[in-house]
């Protein structure tokens, strides 16, 4: 089997590559214009400085032969920097519909897209656990952007009658993450955080190890239709999380606590009488931090028997210990 893997050089894109190569899986890893190259060897093919944005860049990847599926997992996160609605629409859309037709263009038998739970907004506002069949309902202009990425990839692989699976992943940890869990470590190294609330929301996580196997797995067996996977590890409480992160970083927990109820009025007060300001940021930050969010990964484990099973604690301690050799 010969794949693809768009963004091979990233966070998740590094750990499918590995994955899939550590079975045997020929991997032509394509890296973006500003990202280190994969050192090539026995089954793995690097082609770097492509832009997906970029049409030309794309038509240069037309000339391989004999590929059986592509994995699209770039993407621009809102968390990376000073980011716009524009530059998530021309990466998240533009880019993946760009990427859609590659697959397209090389007859390839399957397609896989790397998303995000975040398409489907707060579960806690509806009292669920997030399922494949939950109403959509995202947020913020990036979980938009990746909702519509999925919508163009799926109108795209239908037409071309290209079986298409559509994986969201819950959070993802593990060495070298960059999104929020890295920034709840900092805050937490700097002797910033501050509980609120009193932490026993629960959250899912999911390991980048688990991101990867959970592709490989449906790679090899992939059925002929379209399909939609969660994919998250069992929830833990934020105490746990902070707990584990805390005892990593060789501290002592904080018992500074701050009630939520009046924190949340005073800011909706604040947000009345300036609805675009920083109190409606905090508040937004606020709601995410003390809220449940849940996702069912059962329909991954009936269709293709795969759950993820990594210890949550122990990628834990290992992206801290990571954080700690980066600072």
């Amino acid at each position: 089997m010969k794949v693809i893997v768009i963004g091979a050089t990233g966070f998740v894109g590094k750990a499918i590559v590995s994955e899939l190569r550590g079975n045997l899986i020929s991997v032509i890893a394509v890296g973006g214009p500003r990202s280190a190259p994969l050192q090539e060897a026995d089954g793995l093919q690097s082609i770097n400085g492509i832009d997906i944005t970029n049409s030309d860049d794309m038509a240069t990847l037309e000339n391989i032969q004999n590929v059986d599926a592509v994995i699209h997992a770039a993407g621009l996160a809102h968390q990376f920097g000073k980011v716009t609605r524009e530059d998530l629409w021309n990466v998240n859309v533009a880019g993946t519909e760009k990427v859609a037709r590659l697959a397209q263009n090389l007859a390839v038998r399957h397609f896989m897209l790397i998303s995000s739970v975040l398409v489907y907004g707060r579960g806690s506002s509806r009292n669920e656990v997030l399922s494949e069949i939950s109403i959509c309902q995202p947020e913020d202009a990036y979980a938009r952007s990746k909702l519509a990425g999925e919508e163009i990839a799926s109108e795209i692989c239908g037409k071309a009658a290209i079986p298409l699976t559509i994986l969201r992943p819950a959070p993802i940890i593990g060495e070298g993450s960059k999104g929020n869990f890295r920034r709840l470590i900092r805050l937490i190294a700097k002797r910033r955080f501050v509980w609120l609330g009193n932490g026993r929301n629960r959250k899912s996580l999911v390991s980048v190890s688990d991101v990867a196997k959970a592709c490989r797995v449906v790679l090899e067996n992939k059925k002929s239709e379209s399909e939609i996977f969660n994919i998250a590890g069992p929830p833990m409480e934020m105490k746990e999380i902070v707990t584990e992160i805390t005892r990593s970083l060789s501290l002592k927990p904080s018992n500074i606590s701050i009630p939520v109820t009046p924190v949340r009025g005073i800011l909706k007060f604040g947000t009345l009488i300036f609805p675009v300001n920083g109190a409606t940021r905090l508040l937004n930050t606020i709601e995410k931090w003390i809220s449940d969010d849940i996702y069912s990964a059962e329909k991954l484990r009936q269709r293709y028997g795969f759950a993820a099973d990594s210890d949550l604690k122990a990628v834990i301690r290992l992206e801290v210990d990571w954080y700690i050799k980066q600072t």
